[in-house]
């Protein structure tokens, strides 16, 4: 099992972000990547991590800070992932993030429930079980290509000088597993990488050179919202981008890049071109934390 997945430098990419048990917006994305196989059979699509661990409320219980209201369905979201892979083979990926890291060995998510990794398996049936496990295990950590484009779950904010660093990562964290975000963050590579919300542009810088052989190009990344969809920081070596969770769904971008054009900054990523709307016929909604009332 690879920690790096190598991506070619050649046909279209799309990437979506933190699910987190949405099936309506899994099922969007999926759309839009079938639209796009139609016009480049060539296509890949990553989601980049939190495929679940959803909300489970009621809409008059909804914090407006989640997005628009859904009802947590991870196991149909897994469900989904599999049928779509098993349509498209070689041409749809997921890699790891802090969520799925919890049932293989990571610490154990809070948000929603006490324990969701608990809350989560007693969902599902033995067999759905360990084909769960068996899944999260074989999750790359990193998807590279050529073309100037790295995919993170979290903020790239780990030195780095190799991807042999990466392979030689273990998922199961030693025991007593860290109780504190800072003991997290402190676990080495793998903390950062599922954790971080920020990441100096010199980290950034060197971790693109260590895995492209150069520092151009830019890291995607989601794990921190972004309400309005998407973040390109000023340097141009990240970008912050929220599909679904945490967002209205007039805010909620993917990324849509061709893979034979050499990426050397984010900045030259485009509103409704490379940075798209999961619902381009959504009605405008007010962004929270900024204009929300």
């Amino acid at each position: 099992m690879s920690k790096v997945l190598r991506l070619p430098a050649h046909g279209r990419l799309l990437v979506c972000t933190d699910l987190q048990g949405n099936l309506g917006d899994f099922e969007a994305m999926a759309a839009h990547f079938r639209r796009a196989v139609a016009e480049d059979p060539d296509t890949h699509v990553v989601f980049s991590g939190d495929l679940v661990h959803g909300p489970q409320r009621a809409p008059e219980d909804w914090d407006p800070w989640l997005g628009d209201w859904y009802e947590d369905d991870s196991i149909g979201v897994f469900e989904a992932f599999l049928r779509l892979a098993e349509e498209h083979p070689g041409r749809v990926h997921a890699l790891l993030g802090n969520h799925e890291h919890g049932h293989v060995g990571g610490v154990h998510t809070a948000k929603f429930h006490d324990d969701e990794v608990a809350a989560l398996e007693r969902r599902m049936s033995g067999a759905l079980l360990r084909r769960f496990w068996a899944f999260c295990a074989g999750l790359p950590l990193v998807a590279v290509s050529p073309s100037g484009v790295v995919v993170t779950h979290a903020a790239p904010a780990t030195p780095l000088t190799g991807p042999e660093e990466l392979e030689a990562v273990d998922y199961k964290v030693p025991w007593p597993l860290p109780r504190t975000l800072p003991e997290v963050l402190a676990l080495p590579i793998l903390g950062p990488l599922l954790w971080a919300r920020t990441c100096p542009p010199s980290l950034a810088r060197g971790f693109l050179a260590a895995l492209l052989g150069r520092p151009d190009g830019f890291v995607v990344h989601g794990h921190d919202i972004v309400h309005e969809g998407y973040e390109v920081s000023a340097e141009g070596a990240l970008v912050r981008l929220s599909t679904s969770f945490g967002c209205f769904d007039a805010h909620k971008r993917y990324l849509d890049v061709s893979l034979s054009h050499r990426w050397t900054s984010a900045t030259e990523l485009r509103e409704d071109h490379e940075l798209r709307a999961l619902y381009p016929d959504a009605p405008p909604h007010p962004v929270w934390g900024r204009d929300y009332v």
